[in-house]
C-alpha cells in the first residue's frame, strides 16, 4: 500500500512539474494524502533523481516567497534559526525549503542570510559577523576592520574584528574569518551606525577605531599601521580624539596617544597631560619592542621606536 501511495504521489509530483512548465494552475489539493507542501517536497526529490529542472522564482513557490518576505520584514537580511522559531515565523523545515529554492544561504551553523540574487550575492562580512552575536551584546566592528571601513588604512584585512561582551570562538562566515574580542563596558563608547550591503552595522567611529587600534596594535596591523591611521589629518577630528582619550579607562593609552600626537605635530594633545601622574611608571610606546634610553618626561613614555621613524611611518 505504501509503495502504491508513493507511486501515486510521484506521478502527481511529475504532473506538477509539467503543469508548471505549461503555466497551468494546480488545484489546491492534488490527492487526499498529498497536500501542497508534500507536493513541493516530492517534486524536489524527483528533480534530483531524474534531472528535471524546477523554476526558481516566486511564482513557482508562492508560499515560500510569502514566508521569505515575512522573515525579512521581521528579522532582517541575516537571522538565526532560533530567532525565526522564537518569532513564530517558521521552523527547520521552512529553512530547508528556502535554502533549496535559492532564497536563503547558510552563513554558518544556525545562521542564515537572505540572498537577493539566488546563489550570487553574498552579504557583507560585517553584517554576517554581527549577525552571529545576540543583539543583547551590542557587538560592534572595530580595530583594523573599522580602520579599513573609514579609509584609514590601505590594507584590506583578512579578519573581521568584532567587540563583544562575552568570550567566543573564532568563526568563518561568508568566506571571512571573524575574531571576537571581549571589550569591557567602560571601553564601549562612541559607536556609529553605518549602512553596509543595505543593512545597518554598528561600528566604532573613526576616532574610536584609532584609539582601539592604539590600545591593541596586534589587532590593527602593528604600530606602523596605527601611526599611519593617526596621521590621517583629513579624516579625523583630533579634538574629538583627545576627548575620547580622556574618557578611556586606560591612562597608559592616553599617555601614548598624547606622545604620538606631540611627535607627529597633530593638533594640541595638552589636555591629555591630565592623565599623567608624577608616580606613573615609564611605559614603552611599542608594547612588543624592548625598552631603550629614549624617554619623554612629560608623557613618561619610553620611545623605543624613535621620533624620526615615527614621522617616516606617518608619511609612508
Amino acid at each position: 500500500m505504501r509503495a502504491v501511495s508513493f507511486r501515486i504521489s510521484s506521478v502527481m509530483a511529475i504532473a506538477y512539474i509539467e503543469r508548471t512548465r505549461m503555466q497551468v494552475p494546480l488545484p489546491s489539493r492534488l490527492h487526499p494524502r498529498l497536500d501542497w507542501e508534500v507536493a513541493v517536497r516530492k517534486t524536489m526529490e524527483i528533480r534530483s533523481l531524474v534531472g528535471l529542472r524546477m523554476p526558481r522564482n516566486a511564482n513557482a513557490f508562492p508560499s515560500v516567497a510569502r514566508s521569505l518576505r515575512d522573515v525579512q520584514r521581521a528579522l532582517g537580511p541575516v537571522f538565526a534559526r532560533r530567532e525565526l522559531e522564537r518569532a513564530g515565523l517558521g521552523d527547520r523545515a521552512l529553512l530547508e525549503r528556502l535554502v533549496r529554492a535559492g532564497y536563503v544561504r547558510r552563513a554558518s551553523r544556525g545562521l542564515y542570510e537572505i540572498v537577493e540574487e539566488p546563489r550570487v550575492r553574498i552579504a557583507h562580512e560585517f553584517v554576517l559577523a554581527l549577525g552571529a552575536v545576540p543583539a543583547s551584546e551590542e557587538a560592534y566592528i572595530s580595530w583594523r576592520s573599522a580602520l579599513a571601513h573609514w579609509g584609514l588604512t590601505e590594507q584590506m584585512p583578512r579578519v573581521v574584528y568584532v567587540a563583544v561582551q562575552h568570550p567566543r570562538l573564532q568563526a568563518r562566515l561568508g568566506g571571512a574569518r571573524v575574531q571576537f574580542v571581549v571589550q569591557a563596558p567602560a571601553r564601549r563608547y562612541d559607536l556609529r551606525e553605518a549602512v553596509v550591503s543595505g543593512s545597518p552595522v554598528r561600528i566604532a567611529s573613526a576616532e574610536k577605531a584609532v584609539l582601539d587600534a592604539l590600545d591593541r596594535p596586534d589587532l590593527s596591523g602593528g604600530l606602523d599601521e596605527v601611526v599611519r591611521a593617526l596621521a590621517s589629518r583629513s579624516s579625523l577630528d583630533y579634538g574629538h580624539l583627545v576627548g575620547l582619550g580622556l574618557r578611556h579607562p586606560s591612562a597608559a593609552l592616553a599617555r601614548r596617544l598624547g606622545y604620538l600626537m606631540t611627535v607627529l605635530g597633530l593638533s594640541d594633545p595638552g589636555a591629555l597631560l591630565a592623565r599623567v601622574r608624577p608616580g606613573d611608571n615609564p611605559l614603552r610606546l611599542d608594547l612588543d619592542g624592548p625598552a631603550t634610553d629614549a624617554y619623554d618626561r612629560a608623557w613618561r613614555v619610553i620611545d623605543n621606536v624613535g621620533a624620526s621613524d615615527l614621522r617616516d611611518m606617518a608619511r609612508a
